[in-house]
């Protein structure tokens, strides 16, 4: 699955809700990124190359178009992601990490946005990504915090082609750590940036 993003504003001024359980087999390796957003919904794809980590977990999301141009978007993916076949030698014997929390997955992911469209071609919006605590080792004997970061921005349509969008990302200058190497080395999250783009179809 692909990361969750922000919802476009204004796009179909519907209501919708969605919801999914079931147990994924990740078939690539990948991990969270540190831009924005940062969670993928479900994590059930970030996973360790050596081992196999089958997970099962529910997914749901809803969107309501509220009066006055105001809209709100929420996502959430509880997950119970384990190791089923991960043996590693550790100090001259096999170790076995089956049943243990795979490294740098969350194990609860969600995305709360509020979208308010306060005129003609412009929309402000503002949201919080909630992302629960991961282990940084096979063992699971370091646990890394999870975090909350709250970004936003407003954008403007001048035309049908053109987009400006101002983002401002981690509002609050938050510091968090959003992935481990496994060495008890965490990679951190940015700090508060300011973006300006202008995006042009042809």
């Amino acid at each position: 699955m692909r990361p969750a993003s922000r919802p476009r504003s204004g796009s179909s001024g519907r209501s919708g809700a969605a919801a999914a359980s079931g147990r994924w087999l990740p078939t690539r390796s990948s991990r969270p990124g540190s831009r924005f957003p940062i969670p993928a919904i479900p994590p059930a794809a970030w996973h360790c190359r050596s081992a196999s980590n089958p997970s099962r977990g529910v997914e749901g999301s809803i969107g309501l178009a509220l009066s006055d141009g105001w809209r709100v978007d929420a996502n959430l993916a509880l997950l119970r992601a384990r190791y089923d076949n991960n043996s590693q030698v550790v100090g001259g014997r096999i170790v076995s990490y089956n049943g243990n929390v795979p490294v740098n997955v969350p194990q609860q992911v969600a995305n709360v946005w509020l979208t308010w469209d306060f005129a003609p071609d412009w929309s402000v919006y503002g949201g919080v990504q909630i992302v629960g605590a991961m282990y940084s080792d096979l063992a699971n004997t370091q646990l890394r915090p999870g975090y909350n970061v709250v970004n936003g921005g407003i954008r403007w349509k001048p035309d049908d082609r053109t987009t400006v969008a101002f983002r401002l990302y981690n509002l609050f200058d938050k510091v968090y750590a959003v992935t481990s190497n496994g060495t008890g080395q965490w990679l951190l999250g940015m700090p508060r940036t300011a973006e300006l783009s202008v995006n042009v179809k042809f």
